[in-house]
Parts: C-alpha cells; structure tokens; sequence
C-alpha cells in the first residue's frame, strides 16, 4: 500500500476544445509536436521537485517550523517580499523582556499560557530577527501564528496547504462551534515527544504498531497543529459502527432477487479463482474450495496459503462474505478458489502471478473455475502486445475464464491533479473487464455516486516502439464502475500486516473498513459469477459485453473515468436470461441468440430511476451499442478473436485471424458506433445518437448502420484539458506486482467524502 513515486506529463488545453471532433488530430499533433525533449524533461522535473519540494529544516534552525522556514525561504531567495510574520513562540520558562524586545509589536489579547514546563509568546517579527529569536536557549519553536493569516496571502497559502495534507478532509469541512471539544488521532513522525503530548492535551498512552496518540482538544486546535513539524497527519478518532453502504442494496442485487426464477441466485457451484494475499479459510464457512501458495521466497513464514496480509481477505468478502456483515458480498455461496501471489506485505513479483494464472487455467475443470479476479497491479508501460501479465490473462480468456482486474488508485497526483492514463497492468488488457471506483457518499441511493477521485482514469499509456516511434495503447479503460469506498469486509481471525500497521482501518466485529478499486473488483467478478449461474453458456466476451450495456452512466463524468457506468445487477442477469441457454462459440454470425426478449431500458433501484447506458467498448477503442448487440451473434464474442484497431487478430497469441475463417460481418446490421457523439460531447454517454457506416481498412465489412468515426478515437491520442495530466503508463517496479499501490494513503485508509 506505499505510495509510488511516478513520473507525469502535464498537457495544457483549453476545456473548450477537450475531445472537439473537427480539431481532434490537429491538437494533438501541435501538442505532441510543439513540445520539445527539453521541455518535456522541464515538467518531468517540476513534477519531481513538487514530489521533493519540502524545504530542508537543516538549512534553518530547527526549532522554526517547516511552514515558516519555507516562507522565509522565499525571502531570502527573491520570490517574496513580505518582511515580517505573525508568530507563536515556545518558551522554557516565563517568556523575558529581553525576548519580547525581538518581537516588533507583541499580542496583549494573546496572553502567555503555561503548557507543560512551557509558555507560549504571540507577536510579530520580522525576517531576519526569526532567525536570532530561534538561537535563543530559552525558545524551543517558532511557528507560524495561524490565528492571524488575514491579509497574508503567503502565509494562508501555506497554511492550506498543510491542512490538505495533514488533516483529515472530515476535519476540514467540518462546520459550526470551532470551540466544540473533538477526539482525535494525532500521527507523528516518530514516537510523541511529551510536548506535543502536553500541546495537544493526550488522553491515552502512544500506540505501539504507529507513532501517535488520541487526543480531545477544541475543533480549531486540532486544525492549529497541522502547523507542526512534529506532525505528521490528524485525523478523527472515528466512531467503529456497521458501514451504512450494503451492497444487495446499491447494486440492484436485492430487486435483482425479487425477479422470478432468482430467489436462489447466490453463486453456488461456481468457482471464482482470488489471485492475492491469500484467504483465511475460516471466515468463509467452507466457501474456499481450494488454496495454492505461488509466492517465491526463501522465508519459511512465506511457505503458506494463509492470509498474513489482509488484503485477500477483504477481497474474497466482497465476493462471497457473510452476507449479514459489514457490506455484505454479492454471491455468498459461490466456491473460493485461494491463489496465493502476495506476499504478507502484499507485495509479489509478476512470475508468481503468472504462474497463478496458469495453474487456475489448469484446474480450471477441476473446480469449476468461471471468473478470475485480480485485485493487483504491475507496471504498465509494456503494451498489452508485450506485457507477460497481460498475455496470461489472454490465455485465461481463450480457456473461457471471466478475468477481472482492479483498474488502480491513480487518478489523481498528490497535488490534487486528475490523471489520465493510469491504468495499471493487467487492467490495460482489453480482454480483462477491468474496474473503477464509484464514492458512494455514505448512502445506499445511486443518484449521488461519483467516480472516486483514486479511481484511476484511462485511456492505457502503455507503449510498443515500432520503427523508432513509440506507439501507445490507448485502450478505452475501465470497463464499468462499482463501489469502491469506504466498504466493510472481513479482517483475517489472527490479525495481519494492514491493520496491524493501520490500526485505523479496525472497524470492529473483526472487520475491516477500506477504499480502492482492489474492492469493486470483486463485486463485479461476483456479479459475472451470479451471470453465469444464471446462463453457464455466456462467453466471457459477452459477459463483458452485458456488464457494459447494462451499467448505468454517471451524469457528467468523462468515459475514460467511468466506462460505460455503474454496475446494475438487476439489468445484468435480466440480459444474461435472455440470452438462449444453446448459446455457443461456433454459431455463424448473425445467427439468433436471443430467448424471449430484450430487457427494458430501465429498472428501479433503491427507489429510483436506473437507466442503462446501452453500449460496449469493442476493438479497444471503438464504442458500439444497440439491442442488435444481444439478439444476434456478433464474431467479437468468441474466446478466440482479439479485434484491436480494425485488425482482427487470432486470440491469445495475437497472430492475424485467418483469413478463411473470417466471416463476411464483424458486427450485423443495426449494430450502432458511437464514437463521434461520445468524443464530441466530452466523453460523456449523454445524447447518444448513430452515423452511416464504412468499411474497415483489411477489407472485412461493418455493416450499414456502423462506423469507425475518422479523426476522434483516442487511437490518435487524446486532448487534455488544462490542469489535467496525461500518465506515461504506471510504473510501480519493473516485475512488481502490488495489492494496493496508490497516490494518496490516506485516501484508502480514511476513503472519500
């Protein structure tokens, strides 16, 4: 779960002109083109000096806070003018007239308080006479006095800047009485010294897995104390009661059990394979079928399918947890089939996936394995053609496994800048149903859920070189959105590494609360699961394909952020019975599959309005939609072609498709392309309407009523909005796969607002 220092490129534009079909190649061109290697080199280094940029305290005297040595740097450097700062000044003993002399006008109204063997002095002082107050014996700090910011910009600046960083967001927004008293936790660098315990007013002995302490002070102290040094991060000491978020009822899995024939739909006899820290077997009442340990070390206390991590765990209970707990699981009595490629740091190489990958394929038959879920994430700068991860999900696919995979935590920098291109590897793969995150706001109602700000965005950055030119993926990623914050799932019965270092994901009753898309992963991995219980002939393009058509788009909310929408469990398994039973692989295109008829367009979900997006992402880049899509073969859905930018490609090896077996359509008529609404209307599913059709390139036919729209695919590249930043593919370690690897910690440990 440590964060990963990344590399970006930060691309300006106006928000006017983001995804304008007209202008499309042309502004990509001129911004890829006008911007020269040196220039690049610029804003990679801006991007690591703001990464490193902390003002190193060993330049000042110590004593001065990190806020205020920053500000006085500026002085001295030229960049500010501003003479003197309002101060609070931390003395051993009663302050002197000597010291207050320094001081160019001292705070009356502040009168000196007695903190520990400590007083406190409040006044101004300039630049120069900071740096002499500091050498004095008698003062141990001087920080910035954030009662009095009005009229410095600077200096509020920089307070702001802190409470970003150091406070928890609950903290910040809070509103009314700043007097009222809150209980906090106050985290520090290294064990609490007694003054910040003495400062802060402690309530309890310093815990013993991190360095802090709880605390009760008003609410406008704890805010105060970001300021410190000494501080490293403040946040509630939040209440451990039941998560509001339950997932039969957000999802549409409770009406979905209402429909006739569904009472007993809850995953048994289908095998999901958990590629991850491993499962502890107990909190699963039989569930876990079968357990491997793929984990390469030479530690005998890494020789186990045990869960020593913790995040496996929470994993497995989205898919198949006591229903009654927490968030509740979406097919509690589907088979757990434990792969073990983490380690207990939740941390493993890209081999020991691989070679889970591979003995899943392999006992597959054995335990009726249907859906594989990779809540894990690999560097992702090698193209899908080249990544050894993304092969092996290929070859998942082509044996008929639904793999899903985690799409990442990078969808924003540490500064708050939103990313595109930070999809990790094996969710780069197109094959892979791959995952965002949608922030529920604490409710259980769909019309407020957005995209989580650490869900990450797409379209892939990962690259191949072909004749010296570096040729990018971009892939349309993620497929589709689910919950993703602040959920509720078991903690392993022995304890582990996350809430042993983490104590404040504890959410009692031996569960654990966390954020990140390693957790909607699994929901969908069970959904496919609850599909294919329903109707076992569904291939694992087509449940792709239904998961898309059937999710719900989020008003306003970029494509590459949420796919094609949210998941809706209720629309899914309607398609997924409507689809004939006979269903199979080798039937000729265009050959009827549909038993019954197509599901409405909109179902009701925790009482309200859902309605479907209606399209699904084929060829990598190209968006289709249309009830044709699920009436009738389309050659798209079989396991063994791969269809990437207008080539149609033999299916895992990407080898061009024989050109004998080739049919005469791709996509039937009535199949509808979307790409030009979707691209011009700044990505978003609202409004979609249909174009005339064209042949592709290689010479195979789309029928009438389809297009691969000219000039606005984001196979061309995309245009970026100013602020946004562009993701040269995620690179964690080269052959490091991680279970949670992230941005911003804190937002998986506390989640979103």
């Amino acid at each position: 779960m440590e964060s990963q220092k990344r590399n970006f490129v930060v691309i300006n534009k106006t928000p006017s002109e983001l995804f304008q079909r007209s202008v499309f190649v042309l502004l990509l061109s001129l911004v890829f083109q006008s911007v020269s290697p040196a220039v690049l080199a610029v804003s990679n280094n801006a991007i690591s000096i703001n990464n490193t940029r902390e003002v190193n305290s060993t330049k000042f005297n110590k004593k001065i806070s990190r806020e205020l040595a920053r500000l006085i740097k500026k002085v001295k450097t030229g960049e500010s003018t501003v003479e003197s700062f309002n101060v609070l000044i931390s003395v051993k003993g009663e302050p002197k007239d000597e010291l207050k002399n320094l001081l160019i006008s001292v705070d009356h109204n502040y009168k000196p308080k007695k903190s520990g063997q400590r007083f406190y002095l409040a006044g101004k002082a300039s630049v120069n006479d900071i740096t002499v107050i500091a050498e004095r014996e008698d003062v141990t700090r001087i920080s910035l006095d954030l009662r009095k910011l009005e009229g410095e910009a600077e200096s509020a600046q920089t307070a702001r800047f802190a409470l970003q960083a150091k406070v928890d967001p609950e903290l910040q927004t809070q509103s009314g009485d700043n007097n009222r008293i809150v209980r906090v936790i106050i985290q520090t660098p290294e064990q609490p010294s007694s003054e910040i315990r003495s400062e802060a007013q402690s309530t309890g002995n310093n815990f013993k897995s991190i360095n802090g302490f709880t605390a009760k002070m008003p609410l406008y102290k704890a805010r105060e104390l970001a300021a410190r040094d000494d501080v490293s991060y403040i946040s509630f000491d939040k209440p451990t009661n039941g998560s509001v978020i339950k997932l039969d009822d957000t999802t549409g899995k409770k009406e979905m059990l209402l429909q006739e024939g569904n009472s007993g739909l809850n995953g048994a006899g289908t095998g999901i394979a958990v590629l991850d820290s491993g499962i502890d077997a107990t909190r699963f009442q039989d569930r876990v079928k079968a357990s491997v340990n793929m984990v390469t070390s030479d530690l005998a206390t890494e020789q186990t399918v045990d869960d020593k991590h913790g995040h496996g765990t929470m994993v497995a209970s989205m898919i198949a947890g006591n229903p009654n707990l927490g968030s509740g699981s979406i097919a509690p009595s589907a088979d757990l089939i434990n792969v073990r490629v983490l380690n207990s740091a939740g941390a493993g190489t890209t081999s020991d996936a691989i070679r889970g990958i591979d003995w899943v394929i392999t006992n597959a038959a054995l335990y009726n394995i249907k859906v594989m879920n990779l809540s894990i994430g690999a560097q992702s700068s090698v193209s899908f053609f080249n990544d050894p991860l993304c092969q092996a999900v290929r070859r998942a696919v082509n044996a008929g496994i639904v793999v899903v995979a985690a799409a990442g935590n990078y969808g924003r920098t540490t500064e708050g800048q939103e990313i595109y291109g930070g999809i990790s590897s094996p969710g780069n793969e197109p094959l892979a149903i791959t995952v965002g995150a949608v922030n529920m706001k604490e409710t259980n109602v769909r019309s407020d859920d957005v995209v989580a700000n650490f869900s990450s965005r797409g379209p892939t950055r990962s690259f191949r070189m072909i004749d010296g030119e570096k040729i990018h993926d971009n892939v349309l990623k993620p497929d589709l959105v689910a919950p993703g914050n602040r959920l509720e799932g078991a903690e392993p019965s022995s304890g582990c590494t996350l809430t042993t270092n983490y104590p404040q994901l504890l959410a009692g009753n031996g569960l654990m609360r966390m954020s990140g898309t390693s957790f909607a992963s699994p929901i969908v991995a069970a959904t496919a699961a609850l599909m294919l219980q329903k109707n076992p002939s569904l291939s694992p393009a087509l449940v792709k394909a239904i998961l898309q058509y059937s999710a719900q788009p989020l008003a306003n909310t970029s494509i590459f952020a949420q796919g094609t929408g949210l998941l809706n469990i209720d629309s899914a398994i309607r398609f997924a019975r409507a689809i004939t039973s006979a269903y199979s692989d080798d039937a000729p295109v265009g050959s009827s599959i549909l038993n019954g008829v197509i599901p409405p367009a909109n179902v009701t979900i925790a009482g309200e309005n859902v309605t479907r997006s209606g399209s699904v992402f084929l060829n990598g880049n190209h968006v289709f939609g249309g009830d044709s899509l699920f009436s009738v073969v389309q050659f798209p859905y079989r396991k063994d072609v791969f269809w990437y930018d207008n080539q149609i490609y033999s299916s895992p090896h990407l080898l061009p498709y024989p050109t004998t077996n080739l049919p005469s359509l791709v996509l039937t008529e009535n199949v509808l392309s979307f790409d030009s609404t979707i691209f011009s209307n700044f990505g978003t599913l609202n409004n979609i309407t249909t174009s005339i059709g064209e042949t592709l390139p290689n010479g195979v036919t789309i029928s009438e009523g389809v297009t691969i729209s000219e000039g606005v695919t984001i196979s061309e590249g995309v245009t970026i909005s100013e602020g946004v930043t562009i993701s040269e593919g995620v690179t964690i370690s080269e052959g490091v796969t991680l279970s949670e690897a992230c941005n911003d910690l804190n937002t998986l440990l506390y989640g979103e607002l």
